[in-house]
């Protein structure tokens, strides 16, 4: 490891990827496929970077209340 650069737990990259993707609006199925997440799961703890009108929609679309999610995860 060079000098000066923090070493980094496998987690690190894990929810970079997880973050990159849903900011890049790929579809959660998708990441969770990808990660080995339940959805419940992925959209529990992504939830914070859920901000598009499309987004809402779709989780409206899986029937589930995300508020309640999110408080549980402490997000929002």
């Amino acid at each position: 490891m060079a000098p000066g650069i923090r070493n980094r737990s496998p987690c690190n990259y894990w929810h970079t990827y997880a973050t990159i993707c849903r900011i890049s609006g790929i579809n959660p199925a998708f990441i969770s496929q990808q990660l080995g997440l339940r959805m419940q799961m992925l959209l529990s703890t992504y939830a914070c970077w859920i901000n598009l009108c499309s987004d809402w929609h779709e989780l409206e679309k899986l029937n589930i209340d995300i508020k309640s999610l999110s408080a549980e995860s402490g997000h929002l």
